[in-house]
């Protein structure tokens, strides 16, 4: 199976341009033969916690229905980040929108502490089966920690799937943590991060995928839009950059075809 990590620069607030540039990436993803394509923590409305009350969706939003309608014509899931409505305030989410027209949604359970003023949080871990393969999603702060590798372990998952909003510091400290928690679930990990300034941030990219034993297998620049095309069957990992305008200190992965491993 190929995943697919889209790393794209969330405009900030800026709801239908990103969707617009969200339906892009994922008909890129589906011509590479991905079944899943998994976006940046926050993706759909650009990582502003200040903003978040205001911006929050309800899980019916028309605003939603594109990404409903491109996953059944594409035959791909995909994996969104998005401030949900919540009681007292909103939840940070990861909404998949499935082939065959349901949707899972899965709310972030340890929030950063300056996340606090802004979020509430989420009450149980998620497990999504597709293709033989068990997912569990993480979101950024809770995605280095071992006890939602360990949750991620006893739920049987074999690929790790954190959504973040990292900058180069995170990035750092991330690199450090992934190998060791792909090793402890005995599965995949695969990094989705995003670029640009927000939330008086610089995100840092470097998307990455690391196997079962915690090696990296390839990894996307900090500054450039594109995808990481993960091919679970072959342990490849293949890239696509949408701009070669800018490079980074993130080692090249093993690929550059849009359409690289494409088998299983």
């Amino acid at each position: 199976m190929i995943l697919a990590a889209a790393q794209l620069q969330s405009r900030s607030c800026a709801i239908d341009a990103n969707i617009t540039r969200h339906l892009e990436l994922v008909e890129l993803a589906a011509r590479a033969d991905a079944r899943l394509v998994s976006f940046a923590e926050l993706s759909i409305t650009g990582y502003e916690p200040r903003h978040a009350q205001a911006l929050a969706f309800d899980l019916d939003d028309h605003r939603l229905s594109v990404l409903g309608a491109c996953s059944a014509t594409h035959d791909i899931a995909i994996a969104v980040g998005l401030p949900v409505i919540a009681h007292l305030r909103p939840r940070i989410a990861q909404l998949f929108f499935m082939p065959d027209g349901s949707r899972h949604c899965y709310f972030k359970q340890l929030l950063h502490a300056d996340e606090l003023p802004w979020f509430s949080r989420g009450e149980a871990s998620m497990a999504l089966s597709l293709d033989g393969h068990v997912i569990v999603p993480a979101i950024c702060y809770e995605s280095v920690q071992t006890e939602c590798a360990e949750a991620a372990r006893q739920l049987g998952a074999d690929v790790y799937l954190a959504s973040v909003a990292k900058s180069a510091q995170g990035i750092e400290h991330g690199a450090a943590c992934y190998p060791e928690l792909a090793r402890r679930i005995g599965g995949f990990v695969l990094l989705c991060n995003t670029i640009g300034l927000q939330d008086d941030t610089l995100h840092a990219g470097c998307s990455s995928a690391w196997d079962t034993t915690g090696h990296q297998l390839g990894c996307l620049p900090a500054d450039a839009e594109g995808l990481l095309l993960l091919n679970t069957a072959t342990q490849k990992v293949a890239t696509h950059l949408l701009s070669d305008a800018s490079q980074s200190d993130c080692n090249a992965s093993t690929g550059s075809s849009l359409a690289a491993d494409s088998a299983g």
